[in-house]
């Protein structure tokens, strides 16, 4: 049997599956269930969990870059990081 993995959104393995009333098969995740507004729905909405542990470990690889000995190929991994983490 398949089994669903962790919210994309959240992180949550608390996860199920269910049926809606047009008979479409949804994921629903109790984290995401758990907004009081609908300001905390969309920004919870336009949260991914993978992203943000992406994000943290590019962070940690520049940081560590920086303390590298500079070395062209070392300049050039960090300007692709840090090009990846710009806004």
């Amino acid at each position: 049997m398949l089994k669903l993995l962790p919210c994309p959104f959240c992180g949550n393995a608390k996860v199920f599956l269910n049926e809606d009333d047009f008979g479409i098969i949804v994921v629903w995740c109790e984290g995401c269930m758990e907004n009081d507004t609908e300001e905390d729905a969309i920004e919870h909405w336009n949260t991914r969990a993978r992203e943000q542990e992406l994000m943290t470990a590019l962070q940690e690889i520049v940081q560590r870059l920086n303390r590298a000995r500079h070395t062209d190929e070392v300049q050039k991994a960090r300007d692709v990081a840090l090009k990846v983490l710009e806004p």
